[in-house]
């Protein structure tokens, strides 16, 4: 029973000397907390850094999705996360879910059901 309530003791100390030492080394080492606004687009709802209606050089940068011939930093099937811009952007066929504007079944005259021309 001592044993226990000794290793008790000893691992709450363990813990909270290490809390402690991450505190100490977070706070002394410069980082600050990073607002949202710095490090995220809202309006599209991806890492400013990687939003490429924010910034169009990314398209540029990253070059043709070589699988889906679109612009790779445009490419909303090898990036979902690329769907909340799309629809920030009114830019979505939600019929075939790709965005409207590389939609090419929707450009042949596929229309989801319930569309028209």
């Amino acid at each position: 029973m001592k044993k226990s309530i000794l290793m008790a003791i000893l691992l709450v100390a363990i813990g909270a000397g290490g809390a402690i030492g991450y505190l100490k080394y977070t706070r002394s080492s410069g980082q600050t907390e990073v607002t949202a606004a710095t490090e995220f687009c809202v309006e599209h709802q991806i890492a400013e850094a990687d939003c490429p209606w924010c910034d169009p050089a990314i398209v540029e940068e990253r070059g043709e999705c070589p699988e889906h011939g679109v612009p790779e930093a445009l490419c909303a099937q090898c990036n979902p996360a690329l769907v909340a811009g799309f629809k920030a952007e009114r830019d979505w066929c939600a019929g075939h879910g790709v965005p409207e504007s590389q939609c090419e079944l929707c450009k042949a005259g596929h229309l989801p059901p319930g569309e028209e021309a």
